[in-house]
């Protein structure tokens, strides 16, 4: 069983991005939970589900972070974004294009490759590998007619 982890890449944008909207979401845990409040004790319960629901926020955040990345496992291409986990048969891909499409993908880069594979509309991925030169070849020894 062949297996090659392939980083995304991250952009300075989407860096400073996720950064500040993570350490923003543990600093609003921080100060709902210290800051006093008029009717402390009618309040409380409030606060703590606020509380709560910043750190899932911030958790979340920090799994498609830190969690995403691209998986070469025998003939399919998995990709890991967070919760979000997507197979594609290698040999269904039908083409591989560089695209700086700002559509909301799964990607931490404006430089991304758009995959088209499958024989319906919606069966486009999009990806920014690290290393790109290795992961098309890689996809281009499993299928040798993708056109890129």
């Amino acid at each position: 069983m062949r297996r090659i982890k392939f980083k995304p890449r991250k952009s300075a944008f989407h860096i400073i991005m996720n950064y500040v909207t993570i350490l923003a979401l543990v600093a609003l845990v921080f100060i709902v939970l210290l800051v006093p409040s008029p009717g402390e004790s009618e309040s409380y319960l409030l606060k703590l589900f606020v509380a709560f629901v910043f750190l899932i926020l911030s958790l979340f955040m920090g799994w498609i972070w830190w969690g995403a990345h691209y998986l070469i496992k025998d003939t399919t291409l998995i990709i890991f974004f967070g919760p979000i986990k997507k197979s594609i048969p290698i040999n269904e891909i039908k083409r591989i294009r560089k695209t700086k499409s700002i559509l909301a993908s799964t990607t931490f880069s404006f430089t991304r490759y758009e995959i088209l594979f499958g024989d319906k509309v919606t069966d486009v991925a999009h990806i920014s590998p690290q290393k790109s030169e290795e992961f098309l070849e890689k996809i281009k020894e499993i299928n040798n007619g993708v056109d890129i």
